[in-house]
């Protein structure tokens, strides 16, 4: 005939070796721990956990292009003339092919010398050479990199093959 305990939804059945006793020992072991369990999820604060996965896509809205371009001349402004002469024909081309929300924009501008192959350079021994003899300035070059900011994706392959035929030693996609 089972019996009642003081808790409720635990049915107790009469002793058959020592089974009630074992039981009582788990449920007290039980409600013992219970407080310490629930102290501990307290002291922790409240907690959201939010687990998911998700894919968002859309179509690239512009597209970055980077150019270089080189002028050389025996003097420097020869060589400056040339990069600006290329670096117009380049800008003109773009701007017609891309609108006028197309952005344009030069960096990195610079001249350096140049001198003749035969010029030994002494780069262990960091010694730099006189200009003089093979080592003589022989002429210069003049640098630019420029970067254009353009909505028209569509266009984007066909502005990379116009800086190269306007001129531009480089010319490449670097991003949508």
């Amino acid at each position: 005939m089972p019996a009642t305990a003081g808790f409720t939804g635990i049915m107790v059945r009469p002793n058959r070796g020592g089974t009630m006793m074992r039981r009582s020992i788990l449920w007290l072991s039980a409600l013992v721990a219970a407080p310490v369990m629930a102290q501990d999820m307290a002291d922790q604060g409240p907690t959201i956990t939010v687990m998911g996965e998700g894919r968002v896509s859309t179509p690239p809205d512009t597209a970055r292009i980077d150019y270089w371009v080189m002028g050389e001349g025996k003097t420097a402004d020869d060589a400056s003339r040339a990069l600006a002469a290329k670096n117009d024909a380049i800008v003109g081309g773009l701007s017609a092919l891309l609108g006028r929300d197309t952005s344009i924009t030069a960096s990195e501008v610079g001249l350096i010398e140049a001198r003749d192959p035969k010029c030994e350079s002494r780069p262990v021994e960091n010694r730099p050479a006189l200009s003089a003899d093979q080592c003589a300035t022989v002429g210069y070059i003049a640098r630019l990199q420029g970067s254009i900011a353009t909505g028209r994706i569509d266009k984007a392959a066909t502005a990379i093959g116009l800086a190269g035929r306007l001129g531009a030693r480089d010319a490449r996609l670097q991003a949508f």
